[in-house]
């Protein structure tokens, strides 16, 4: 019912925002006499579209600058589908994508895991600034230029609008904005101490050092946790990735048990645990029918994911090697897999895929 309620005050909130832009836009049509010139009306929208684009850089923007200012080192910084990564041979632009984010700002957290306030508020506090100066500008100087003011003034609405839907603390259906962890970092220092292994997690997997060599004694703890919690579910989900690097299958497969058969929120979290899940089943020895129920769910999900991570290419190989055993799939999978390769920027996650893809090689494809 809690959910319905976020899900319905959020379609509430992106419906007047919507009315508003309109009607905005059409009272700055006819303030400058334009609003029968369809090419005017056009510009209208293509001024719209930048400035939720300007925004969102300048958000992410945010999070970089005042993470920066507080210690913490620059990681990853992604707009849309391209990504800026930091690597030990210097930055690559790679194409990167995670369902229902518009960008990312990754940062290797300090190792104090109590500085975390203006790393979580550093994007509400850009789109703030750049409002304020959109504002200023607007007042100091009298700009004739309809676009010009169009420009301005659209910015300043959708950087409050993103200031707003990302800093008035929401989880909607496990998706937690930066009002919500930064909320939640104060109040709860076991979530935060999650939130701050993420980051820890994600630098590790960027920065070339191999996942068996991880200090998984740090995840231990949240092992008892909540296993349909938000915050802790993929840090259990990390401890079964790290015993799948070592071939640890059985243990892997007691902590995705336990994920598996607890809702989890986030459908990106659930669509990988059910992944990690029936590759683990299939290296234990589940029949196909089995294997088909756990991946009807997900086929989608597969392929949407396949370019952005070997995962996906590692767990349709043992499906053909096990099961379907169609040799031209096989080439056309690894086709894939040489054109995708490029695109993974976490190079420790690469690695331990190549790694499973040669035991499946190995121990499977006969």
């Amino acid at each position: 019912m809690k959910d319905k309620v976020k899900k319905t005050l959020f379609m509430l909130y992106s419906l007047i925002l919507g009315i508003f832009l309109g009607i905005f836009i059409v009272e700055i049509l006819e303030y400058f006499d334009a609003l029968e010139r369809w090419e005017s009306l056009l510009a209208m929208l293509v001024i719209l579209v930048l400035s939720y684009f300007i925004q969102i850089i300048i958000h992410e923007a945010g999070h970089l600058v005042f993470g920066l200012w507080t210690g913490y080192q620059f990681l990853s910084f992604r707009i849309g589908k391209w990504v800026l990564i930091k690597q030990d041979t210097g930055y690559t632009i790679k194409r990167y994508h995670i369902p229902g984010t518009a960008g990312q700002c990754l940062l290797i957290p300090p190792e104090d895991d109590q500085i975390f306030k203006l790393y979580h508020a550093g994007g509400v506090l850009m789109n703030l600034i750049v409002a304020l100066i959109c504002g200023l500008l607007l007042y100091l100087f009298k700009i004739e230029n309809m676009y010009v003011t169009a420009t301005l003034l659209l910015n300043i609405l959708i950087a409050i609008a993103t200031a707003l839907m990302n800093g008035i603390p929401m989880n909607a259906n496990g998706i937690c904005n930066d009002g919500y962890n930064l909320w939640i970092s104060m109040k709860d220092d076991q979530k935060r101490k999650a939130l701050y292994l993420q980051l820890d997690i994600n630098a590790w997997l960027y920065q070339n050092k191999a996942i068996t060599d991880y200090p998984v004694e740090k995840l231990e703890p949240y092992l008892h946790t909540p296993a349909e919690d938000t915050f802790y579910a993929p840090l259990i989900d990390f401890m079964a990735i790290y015993h799948m690097a070592k071939h640890q299958f059985d243990k892997a497969y007691e902590l995705l048990e336990n994920l598996y058969h607890h809702p989890q929120s986030v459908t990106v979290v659930k669509n990988e645990i059910i992944c990690d899940y029936t590759f683990v089943k299939m290296i234990l020895g589940a029949s196909q029918e089995e294997i088909d129920t756990l991946l009807k769910p997900v086929k989608k999900y597969i392929k949407m994911m396949e370019p952005y991570t070997l995962s996906k290419i590692r767990l349709q190989y043992l499906y053909l090697c096990l099961y379907d055993h169609d040799e031209n799939k096989k080439v056309n999978l690894f086709k894939r897999k040489k054109k995708y390769i490029k695109n993974i920027p976490q190079t420790s996650e690469l690695t331990m895929e190549l790694e499973l893809i040669d035991y499946i090689h190995m121990h499977y494809d006969v």
